[in-house]
């Protein structure tokens, strides 16, 4: 009976930084079973990078879904788990949850070369231009501003402005 006090003489997370230990020495498995003996609660970023890395190596896609959803919940924004979640989301053909994780990828990450090439899931982002013209009725940025969300996270806007010799200058 005194083996067991001891048990709970320790910090709560102790089955959290044991977990970490294991997983950085590649005992995944062992890993695994110390984040499941700790409470949710105690789960921090690194424990979910790793429960959602093993889900994957497992083809296990509704856990690696939940795990990546739940990390997001509690504000663990790391683009790993953002990018998990992105390629998830186009998997099931889920558009407007693709849409959210997209423009959250960009909240969070917004000078990302990256995503200023790709879309969060790794589709590479179709290129459209549009000339803006000084002309009345040529409204090119209200135009830009009016371009729903979902277009915006896969295609990348330029404008064109006409230079006095004719050409163009991409800005």
């Amino acid at each position: 009976m005194n083996g067991c006090k001891y048990r709970f003489s320790f910090d709560q997370n102790i089955n959290i930084q044991i977990g970490h230990l294991l997983y950085n020495y590649h005992f995944y498995d062992l890993a695994v079973s110390f984040y499941q003996n700790a409470e949710t609660h105690c789960f921090d970023q690194q424990t979910y990078l790793n429960l959602i890395n093993e889900c994957k190596k497992r083809n296990m896609e509704q856990e690696t879904f939940n795990f990546a959803v739940r990390a997001i919940e509690l504000k663990h924004y790391n683009f790993k788990i953002l990018k998990d979640v992105g390629l998830l989301t186009h998997k099931m053909g889920a558009e407007d949850l693709q849409v959210s994780i997209q423009q959250l990828a960009l909240e969070c990450y917004p000078d990302s070369r990256y995503l200023k090439e790709y879309t969060i899931w790794g589709e590479k982002k179709k290129k459209i231009a549009l000339v803006y013209s000084p002309f009345s009725g040529s409204n090119v940025k209200a135009l830009i501003r009016s371009v729903p969300d979902r277009l915006k996270g896969k295609y990348e806007i330029n404008i064109i402005e006409p230079k006095n010799d004719l050409t163009y200058l991409i800005s």
